[in-house]
């Protein structure tokens, strides 16, 4: 199942099968935790088109209201601002998920491919461009690892 972008146009959502670019339209592999969520969340779906009836908004959309209507998009950043705020965390964008992805990945070494082909980069020179900096902390544990191993410290 492809995914498709909901989007805003001239204050009427709209759906685009279209991606940014074509190495945007990808597979992504999640972990067994994340097919249990998305299953529960299909099922508490099923239980609110039971309550609504035949006034339930059908949809394939994860993040909707009890009536079946996807979030217009910018209600998921608006909600995770508040949520941010509401618990005293730093104050990013709900994109910058997207870098604290990249960072985690690529500052736990996986490799440069992987990390591109999962961000939907075109080619790794893109995700070494942007989140490479993140590679100076690993190379920093190496410096250290190979001082202790010359000096004995």
């Amino acid at each position: 199942m492809w995914v498709h972008n909901l989007i805003m146009n001239n204050g009427k959502a709209e759906l685009r099968e279209k991606t940014k670019t074509d190495s945007s339209r990808r597979e992504i592999v999640v972990t067994d935790r994340i097919i249990r969520a998305l299953k529960s969340q299909k099922l508490r779906q099923k239980e609110m088109k039971l309550q609504h009836g035949h006034l339930y908004y059908k949809s394939d959309f994860v993040c909707t209201w009890p009536n079946g209507q996807p979030f217009n998009p910018s209600h998921v950043s608006r909600a995770f601002s508040l949520r941010m705020k509401k618990y005293d965390l730093p104050n990013i964008r709900f994109h910058n998920l997207r870098y604290s992805n990249a960072s985690l990945m690529l500052s736990r070494n996986a490799p440069m491919k992987a990390a591109s082909d999962r961000l939907g980069h075109s080619t790794i020179q893109i995700t070494n461009d942007l989140y490479g900096h993140t590679e100076r902390s690993v190379q920093d544990e190496i410096a250290q690892i190979i001082d202790r191993a010359i000096w004995g410290d």
